[in-house]
Order: structure tokens, then sequence, then C-alpha cells
């Protein structure tokens, strides 16, 4: 095949067909979401908390891109979709879009949506607050981080540590850095989420004060356990929240920073994972099935 004095085989086409399309793709990514999703014809507007860089918000934006969507953020009542987050409490009731294993952040009187199509929340606290029927699917969509990952990884550590964003730099965890070294990977929540999933995905065992570093670790399998936290807004209602979807109850530990690997490692819980994995299989059914909804 020819084109002026030139000529071309089949292979060599095909190829640059190849590279054209890679190209083009690499540069609509790169695009503002709106000019993206005009041009790809996806666009969702969702809703999202980013007033802090962290990785469990981020989740939402993960898992369109996924299902082949691109996430536009919006304000909350504007979103057509909400999911990952304590942020039922930024809804007003005459919300009209999907609620995807959202939760409250806290206790409180009880709340209603009529004109949103609630698909799941995150747990029983939340699902009693909204008077929602006991059938109704329970789970945060963090569960799926495992099949968010392109690949997952080989052990590394035998103890990785997620302090929430707002303590990471606090005494006590500068204190077991200094104590432990290497022997632990202390993990920043403020990473992009795919990059916080593979650092979680190298440790043998995870501590967290942050819920979705326990969320990731019960995805891929990775025993762990609750750290308190005295900077978290709403307490424990969250983590109790979460628990309740996996019929799994615990009371948070509490880290002086003088710790040894050892007693570190004794502290962690074993939990049911054929009950998370059923509610894995439940919340990878929604978000398969959620272009039926939108």
């Amino acid at each position: 095949m020819g084109y002026g004095d030139n000529v071309y085989t089949i292979k060599e086409i095909k190829a640059f067909v190849r590279f054209c399309e890679k190209s083009i793709s690499y540069r609509v990514g790169r695009l503002p979401s709106q000019c993206r999703a005009s041009i790809l014809g996806n666009g969702i507007h969702a809703f999202w908390f980013r007033r802090e860089v962290n990785f469990g918000d981020l989740i939402t934006p993960l898992i369109l891109n996924k299902y082949g969507y691109t996430p536009i953020y919006t304000q909350p009542n504007k979103a057509r979709l909400i999911a990952t987050g304590s942020i039922l409490e930024f809804l007003t009731e005459d919300y009209s879009g999907l609620i995807v294993g959202s939760g409250f952040i806290s206790k409180g009187d009880n709340r209603q949506f009529p004109h949103a199509k609630i698909l799941s929340v995150r747990g029983e606290l939340t699902r009693k607050r909204l008077s929602l029927p006991a059938d109704i699917a329970l789970g945060d969509s963090g569960l799926i981080a495992s099949d968010l990952m392109p690949k997952r990884q080989s052990k590394q550590y035998v103890l990785g540590i997620v302090a929430h964003y707002a303590e990471k730099n606090d005494a006590v965890y500068l204190k077991l850095r200094a104590n432990l070294g290497d022997a632990v990977l202390f993990i920043d929540p403020q990473n992009q989420p795919l990059k916080v999933f593979d650092e979680i995905d190298r440790c043998e065992n995870i501590l967290s004060s942050s819920l979705h570093g326990l969320i990731a670790a019960d995805s891929m399998g990775i025993p762990n356990r609750w750290l308190s936290s005295t900077k978290l807004v709403g307490g424990e209602f969250k983590f109790h929240d979460y628990y309740s979807s996996i019929e799994f109850y615990d009371t948070p530990i509490t880290l002086l920073g003088n710790e040894s690997l050892h007693e570190l490692i004794a502290q962690v819980k074993p939990k049911r994972y054929d009950i998370i994995q059923r509610r894995k299989d439940s919340i990878l059914n929604i978000w398969g099935n959620i272009g039926a909804y939108i």
C-alpha cells in the first residue's frame, strides 16, 4: 500500500494507527474533566469531599473512571451521584441523585431523601438514620479497592501504619517512626488512592486511624486494627457504621509511641472475610449496573 512515493506495509499502518489512538487518548486524559467529558460524552456530575486531599474521598472519581465515566466535581445538591465518604450531611432533602454507599459523619436526627435513588449506604447506623428497609444494600465502595488496582503487590513490610491526614505528623507517629525505622511503612493518606492501595498491599498487617485505610486493607484481605484519634469530626460513628456492614465490632487502640513491632502486630484482629467478600460482590454488582440508573 502506498501514498505518494512511499510504500507502507499493513503492519506499519496498523502500528501508526495504534500510536495515534494512544496519543489521542493520552491528550484527552490530560484535559480538564468538563472538556474531556464533552469530547467523550461520558460525563457525570458527582460530589466528593475535597476540602483536604484525602485518598478515601478520591475513591469516588477513581471508581467512576474505572466504570467508563468522567467525573465532574459539582456541589452536593447538583450532583447526579455521591458515593464514598461521610457526605450525607451535605445534602438537603430535595437531593434527587444517586446514593451509593455513602454515610453520615455522626449521630443525629433521622433524615430522608425522598427524591433520591438510594442503591446502598455504608452501614446499619446510616440505614437507621434514613429509616431505610432492612434489605437495603450495605457497604462502603472502598471495599472494592483491590478490584481498582492494576495489579496486586508483593509483601515487603510486616506492618504498615495509615494515620489520618489530620494527625499524620503528630508526635506519637514521629516517635514510632524514629523507634521502628524501616521495619514499618508509614503510609501517607494524602497520596492518590492507587498509590495508597499499593503501599497498603505491600504490608502484611495494617494499623490505621483512617477509616479507608481499614476498608482498603479489608478489601485486600490484610489483617488490620483500628487506631484511636482525637481529631476526627464525628468521633467513632463512621467506624461503627462501617463495621456494622461486615458484622464486626471493635474499639480502637491508643498508641503511645514506644511500642515494639511485636506489640503492634499483636493488636491485629481477625475478621470474617467471607462476609467481607459478600459485601464486595454486592458493591461490584451495583457499580457494574450503574448505567441503568444514570
